[in-house]
């Protein structure tokens, strides 16, 4: 017989099967890495969001915090647009109702130009 012995076949499936284990162990190990650096990031993520609510509605000053508790938060806020402004005061970002009902969103350059907006 010309074909690999039996004794030779039994060791490459050998190999081959240590070669999968490992392979399983080395995935299971980065994914649980990779689940942990994901859970790190998403609290990382809301630390931050925190903090930027806190610098952006001035949360800094005693009477804020005084004022209101973390966990306040309004059931639903009602408005015929919303304009977000830069440092200037310039429109950069409007969500609003047409007057035929529709809603727009459109955001400009620091001249004034659209520059984008749907639809």
């Amino acid at each position: 017989m010309n074909g690999p012995t039996p004794d030779i076949l039994i060791q490459r499936l050998d190999r081959l099967e240590r070669s999968a284990r490992r392979l399983r162990i080395g995935g299971a190990v980065i994914l649980a890495i990779l689940a942990l650096l994901t859970v790190l990031n998403l609290l990382l993520l809301v630390g931050t969001a925190r903090s930027l609510v806190r610098i952006v509605g001035g949360g800094d000053s005693a009477q804020d915090d005084a004022g209101s508790e973390e966990g306040d938060v309004e059931e639903e806020v009602r408005a015929r647009a919303f304009v977000l402004v830069d440092d200037d005061g310039n429109p950069r970002a409007v969500l609003a109702v047409r007057a035929d009902g529709t809603p727009a969103l459109a955001f400009s350059d620091q001249g004034g130009k659209v520059i984008w907006k749907a639809p």
